[in-house]
């Protein structure tokens, strides 16, 4: 495994994961008091804890067999689609409750996580296609 761009991919979920903490934390309860802050930071967390997973698997899978290069990257696509629609059933039948607000939030974080995601496995097909 590359380690270096796993330590980068890693870093920035990090980062973006603080940066949505104290953006969260700053500006939801002005702009949607009727979102409980408790939701969104275990949404926060969840859609850390899945990255983490898809990118470990991706670049430990891509070290193992680098001709399989394109079934671990659609493979870890699909996982990432699929814990998300698995935490959003869950927490609609838990909660009842999927207001407009939240939905909007967990959209602009699965945006900005599939964005993060989607650039690291895109650098590391690139240095890949030029080593071969």
């Amino acid at each position: 495994m590359r380690s270096s761009n796993f330590i980068n991919t890693v870093a920035s979920l990090l980062f973006l994961t603080v940066f949505f903490f104290i953006g969260g934390w700053l500006t939801l309860p002005q702009l949607l008091p009727e979102l409980n802050l408790n939701s969104f930071y275990l949404t926060l967390s969840y859609f850390l804890f899945v990255n983490l997973l898809v990118s470990f698997l991706f670049f430990k899978g891509f070290s193992k067999k680098p001709e399989k290069a394109i079934v671990n990257t659609l493979l870890a696509i699909i996982l990432k689609f699929f814990f998300y629609f698995i935490f959003i059933l869950f927490y609609y039948f838990i909660t009842k409750n999927l207001s407009k607000g939240y939905l909007i939030i967990f959209f602009i974080l699965y945006l900005a996580f599939s964005f993060i995601i989607l650039f690291f496995i895109l650098k590391e097909l690139k240095v890949r296609s030029k080593n071969i």
